[in-house]
């Protein structure tokens, strides 16, 4: 499995859009890997982990060939994760043109992101019905694994936004696993309790509080800390598994390289945009 870290920052990004405070101005100063895009992932070309309103410029500055990409899995509806308006673009004849016409983009979600497809439908097209769609919804339940290519995707519960069902996810190739744990805060008992005896190689967790001892819907370094541990007695990982800390605001979460001295100690892998993690 290569997966590809498009985004690390929060829902304003990093520097932050409009932002003048003292790290947003640094970020902009220091540049290289203070800089962070809205959250997203790419994993073997052909199956993205959310839609940001990045996307053209990961298009652009990772070189990507959007086309490739069969399948879209979204964690939940916040705007830095789904950017439903975006994916008109993805409308062949409209908008662009494909080498397998009329392929279509298989996308995967709660309720509320599959409504938030037909709103932008609605707005572009007056209707969410359109002739020749050029994509799939597939409403997907917790716990129930499923197969995109190569990987295997399980749903699970995440600590987020109460009123939609907010997902991390579980994603398994050739006897790999890697948990993709953002948004959330500290997760459930009974997500816990499905990881349970399950060797992770790879542990990715939400830190957009940074050094605050907070867990309400995301995460500081403090709540990852707590779920290690208790990944940790459960017998779901051990010295060999990577933890990733990503998803970083800036009104929490200080510039990159302060981020990896407050967590070398405790081995910690601080996200970068453009990083990437591959799996055997």
């Amino acid at each position: 499995m290569e997966f590809m870290y498009l985004g690390t920052g929060a829902s304003e990004g990093y520097p932050a859009l409009f932002c003048q405070c003292e790290r947003c101005s640094m970020a902009m100063e220091l540049g290289g890997k203070n800089i962070r895009a809205r959250t997203g992932a790419l994993i073997n070309s052909d199956l993205l982990l959310d839609f940001s309103p990045d996307m053209y410029m990961n298009k652009l500055r990772y070189k990507l060939d959007l086309g490739k990409v069969n399948h879209l899995i979204v964690t939940h509806s916040h705007t830095d994760h789904f950017a439903a308006a975006e994916l008109m673009m993805r409308h062949e004849h409209w908008y662009c043109q494909l080498q397998e016409s009329g392929k279509k983009l298989h996308i995967y979600g709660n309720e509320t992101v599959e409504e938030t497809m037909k709103s932008a439908l609605r707005y572009d097209y007056g209707t969410d019905t359109i002739e020749d769609p050029f994509y799939e919804f597939h409403i997907i339940q917790p716990f129930m694994p499923f197969t995109l290519g190569e990987v295997t995707v399980t749903a699970l519960p995440a600590h987020h936004k109460p009123d939609e069902h907010s997902f991390i996810y579980l994603l398994e190739q050739n006897n790999t696993r890697f948990l993709y744990g953002n948004d959330s805060g500290i997760f459930s008992d009974e997500t816990f309790n499905y990881l349970r005896d399950k060797h992770l190689d790879v542990v990715s967790l939400d830190c957009n509080y940074g050094l605050e001892d907070r867990y309400d819907y995301h995460m500081g370094i403090s709540g990852c800390r707590i779920v290690r541990e208790r990944l940790l007695d459960q017998n779901s990982c051990d010295a060999s598994t990577s933890f990733i800390l990503t998803h970083f605001s800036h009104y929490s979460a200080e510039l990159h390289d302060t981020l990896v001295k407050n967590t070398e100690e405790e081995n910690f892998i601080i996200s970068y945009d453009g990083m990437k993690v591959f799996l055997a």
